[in-house]
Parts: structure tokens; sequence; C-alpha cells
């Protein structure tokens, strides 16, 4: 992805009485700062540059309070979403008196503190990118969370986190919005443990010649107080996993994306003939 525009200034407003602003803010400003930073890595190598600026105003300015600018435009303009305004009893806590700030509504939703993936969608209009693609991934697993699961569920868990986070310029590249779900399972559903979806779509049947087999689990036998459990794993030409490896989950998601791309400009070609 190369966008006709090379540069993005970011202006963001916000009500503040010393180093203080009101809750809604706050979020908004750490939402902010993680979005930028991942656009920059995503658009860095394509040349473009991205700046972000910081307004702080006075109660006499409050209005304009949790306002974004991007290029210029508003981010309700590049979203096609409205302005309402809603009591805000943090603003009012440090303007000492009632107040109400900006927030945006896009559909049904009412967004008070603007999310980061809202503030990207906003971006990649702002540089002329106007389709975006959804990725979902979904790890499912026995157990509470990733450190209360089996060994083999924890390793896959904190594997995926790492590989989601590594692919991020990929994805800001790609246009691409990553979704991530982790969903617990019960006991009774442990055949399926440490399964991950891409899109709806087990990870095996992204690698030519895999199976899926059960093995020994002496981890989740302690975790179901059982004397013998067996677990899923993967078993490929290039050999058998029971927990998912970075390299094998990188190689998959990155030929997802860049084959989404590719379809998306194939796309775009047929409809400009």
């Amino acid at each position: 992805m190369n966008p006709g525009i090379k540069r993005l200034e970011i202006e963001w407003k916000h009500f503040a009485v010393g180093d203080e602003t009101c809750e809604r803010c706050g979020k908004t400003g750490e939402a902010l700062n993680i979005a930028v930073e991942e656009l920059r890595r995503g658009f860095g190598p394509a040349g473009v540059k991205i700046n972000l600026t910081e307004t702080l105003l006075d109660k006499t300015r409050i209005a304009e309070s949790n306002e974004i600018r991007m290029n210029g435009t508003l981010i309700e303009d590049l979203l096609s979403a409205s302005v309402s305004v809603t009591d805000c009893p943090s603003c009012g806590t440090l303007a000492g008196e009632s107040t109400c700030c900006r927030a945006i509504e896009v559909g049904d939703e009412r967004y008070e503190d603007i999310p980061a993936d809202m503030i990207r969608k906003a971006a990649y209009r702002a540089l002329g990118v106007k389709e975006i693609r959804s990725l979902r991934i979904e790890w499912q697993h026995v157990g509470e969370d990733i450190s209360n699961t089996c060994e083999r569920c924890s390793s896959t868990g904190t594997t995926v986190r790492q590989v989601l986070r590594d692919l991020e310029p990929v994805f800001i590249r790609n246009n691409i919005q990553v979704g991530f779900k982790e969903t617990v399972l019960p006991p009774a559903q442990l055949r399926d443990s440490n399964r991950i979806l891409i899109n709806g779509r087990a990870l095996e049947d992204y690698l030519g010649g895999s199976r899926i087999v059960e093995t020994p689990c002496c981890s989740c036998s302690c975790v179901k107080s059982s004397d013998a459990v067996a677990c899923r794993a993967i078993e490929t030409p290039e050999g058998l996993y029971e927990s998912i490896p970075a390299d094998l989950l990188l190689r998959v998601l990155t030929a997802v994306a860049e084959e989404s791309s590719r379809s998306s400009s194939n796309h775009e070609n047929r409809c400009c003939k």
C-alpha cells in the first residue's frame, strides 16, 4: 500500500488544568498515541510522515475539547459521523462548574473517548486509502485465561499476541484491521482447546498436508485432575506441533494479509477497466 498523500498532520485539542485533563480526553490521548505509533510503523516504509500536535485549551474553549483534526479535517467528517454533547463530571471537577463535552456518534454507537481503531480508520481516509479489510483471529482454549490454562495452550496464546504485535506494520501497510478474540472453552470441549481460527477458518486448513492429532498432555491432566488426557496437536510435513510456533503462525498470517491485498488490487483494477 503506497498512499498518494505523504504527510499526515494530526492535531488533538483538549481541555487541561495544569497537568490534568478529563477522563475521556485522557483515554483518547492514550488511544491516539497507540494509533500514531502503529501508523508510523506501518506507513513509515512508504515515506509517509506523521506528526501529532497536542493543543491545550482553557475552559473558555471547552466546546472544542477532545477534537481531532487530520490534515485540517475533523475526524467526524472523515468517518461520516455526527457530534453530540454529553455531561462530563470529570471536566466539571476541573472547571469548577457543570460541564458538557463533545462525543462522536457513528450509527447507533456513541463514543465519548475515541478508540484507536476509529483513529486508524480516519487516518486511512485522510491519506486517501479507502478500503479497510478485516482480519479476525480467535484463539480457543480451556482454563480461565492465558495464565490459567495448560502449558501448550499458554505457549500458543503468548505466541499469538507476540506475532500480532510483530505483524502490525504488515497489517497497516495492507490496510487490514485486526480483531483478536480469546475464547475460553468449557472442559467438555477440551478436544477443541488450543485452536486458532483465522476469519473463521482453522489454522491447519491453511497448511497443506496437515491434520489434527491428539497427544498426551500432562499439563491438562493436572488442570482436569485426571490421569490421562490427550490434547489436540497439528501434524504437518514439517513436524508435529503441540503448541503453535511463532514462525508457522507468522508465515500463515503474512500470506493471508498479502493475499487479501492482492485480491483488493485485482478488484480495483477490474473496476477501473
